[in-house]
C-alpha cells in the first residue's frame, strides 16, 4: 500500500485540488512499469497506471493539457540508477541520460499532441532513448 499511496494520493489531492481554468499544463510522472510491469512491482505498476488513466480522463475533461509520462529507467540519478544497468539491459531498456530526458520533457511539453495523455519516453536495447507514441496511437511511433 504505501508504493501505491505514495504516488496515487498525490495525484489525486492535485485533481480535487487544482483549478483546472488556471492551467495551462499537468504532467504526471510515470513509469514504463505500468505499461510492462517487472518481478516484484505489482504496486508500483499499478500505482503508475493509475496516474496513467487519471490523465485521460482529467485531458479529456480540462481546458489545459494533462499528460503522463511512463519514463524508462535514467542513468545517473533516480532509484533505477541503483541497479546494474545489466539488469535494464535484459529488459531492452537503456538509461536516459539526464540531458536527453530533459530534451524529451521540453519537446512533449512544446510540442506533444493535444489528446495524447500517455506517452513513453525510454530507451530500446541498443539504441537512443526515444519518445514512444501513446497507447492510443496504432503506429507507436513519434518521429
Amino acid at each position: 500500500d504505501l508504493v501505491f499511496d505514495t504516488k496515487v494520493r498525490g495525484a489525486l489531492t492535485l485533481a480535487q485540488t487544482l483549478r483546472p481554468d488556471d492551467l495551462r499544463f499537468l504532467v504526471f510522472f510515470s513509469s514504463v512499469a505500468a505499461r510492462y510491469g517487472y518481478a516484484g512491482g505489482t504496486d508500483y505498476a499499478a500505482a503508475n497506471d493509475t496516474l496513467n488513466r487519471l490523465a485521460w480522463v482529467l485531458d479529456r475533461g480540462w481546458p489545459g493539457r494533462v499528460v503522463s509520462i511512463g519514463w524508462g529507467p535514467w542513468a545517473d540519478v533516480g532509484i533505477a540508477s541503483r541497479y546494474p544497468e545489466e539488469l535494464h539491459i535484459r529488459q531492452d531498456l537503456v538509461r536516459i541520460p539526464p540531458r536527453v530526458g530533459c530534451n524529451h520533457f521540453l519537446n512533449e511539453l512544446l510540442y506533444g499532441r493535444e489528446g495524447d495523455a500517455e506517452v513513453l519516453i525510454f530507451g530500446s536495447w541498443g539504441g537512443e532513448p526515444y519518445a514512444d507514441a501513446p497507447a492510443r496511437d496504432l503506429s507507436l511511433s513519434h518521429d
